[in-house]
C-alpha cells in the first residue's frame, strides 16, 4: 500500500463474523510504512481479536494479519463451576457459583474427545440441568464455556 485513504478496524464477534468498530482516515502521499495511527475501540472483554483493511487511493486493499488484543483493565470474575451427581444416573446438574448474562456453550464428549452431545443456553441464573439418559454407561468430558473461561470436567454415566 503506498497511499492508504482509509483504514478500518474489524472485530471478531462471537459467531466468528467481522465487525465494523471504527474508521480512520489515512490519507497522506507517503511511500513510508512508518507511519503511525491511533485507533480507539472498546474492549469488554479480556482479549478480542482484530483484523485491519487498509484502502488504497486507487481503491485496492488488503487485510492485516488477525491480531489479539489483551485487556488486563476488565475486571476477571471468579467464575467458578459444580458438576454433580458423579457418578450420575439420568441428570447432570452444572452449578455455577453466580447469575450469567450471556451465552453458555456445552458439550459432551467420549474420553477420545469425539463430541457426542451440544447444548446451547442462554442467560442462566446459575443452575443448568443435562439429560444422560441417552448416553450410554461410561466415562465422559464435560466441555462448558462461558464469555470469559472454559471448564473441563470428567464424570460418570451409571
Amino acid at each position: 500500500m503506498h497511499n492508504p485513504g482509509l483504514i478500518y478496524c474489524y472485530k471478531i464477534e462471537n459467531n466468528n463474523s467481522f465487525k465494523s468498530v471504527q474508521s480512520i482516515d489515512a490519507t497522506g502521499n507517503s511511500n513510508s510504512a512508518e507511519n503511525t495511527y491511533r485507533l480507539n475501540v472498546f474492549q469488554d472483554s479480556k482479549q478480542a481479536l482484530y483484523k485491519l483493511r487498509i484502502v488504497d487511493n486507487d481503491g485496492s486493499y488488503a487485510f492485516s494479519p488477525i491480531i489479539a488484543v489483551h485487556n488486563y483493565c476488565v475486571n476477571s470474575r471468579n467464575l467458578e463451576l459444580k458438576i454433580f451427581p458423579n457418578p450420575t444416573t439420568f441428570y447432570l446438574k452444572l452449578k455455577f457459583n453466580e447469575f450469567l448474562n450471556e451465552d453458555i456453550s456445552i458439550t459432551i464428549m467420549d474420553v477420545l474427545g469425539a463430541q457426542l452431545q451440544h447444548y446451547l443456553f442462554g442467560n442462566s441464573d446459575g443452575n443448568i440441568s443435562l439429560n444422560t439418559n441417552e448416553l450410554p454407561n461410561g466415562n465422559y468430558i464435560i466441555e462448558v464455556k462461558t464469555n470469559e473461561k472454559v471448564f473441563y470436567n470428567k464424570f460418570e454415566k451409571n
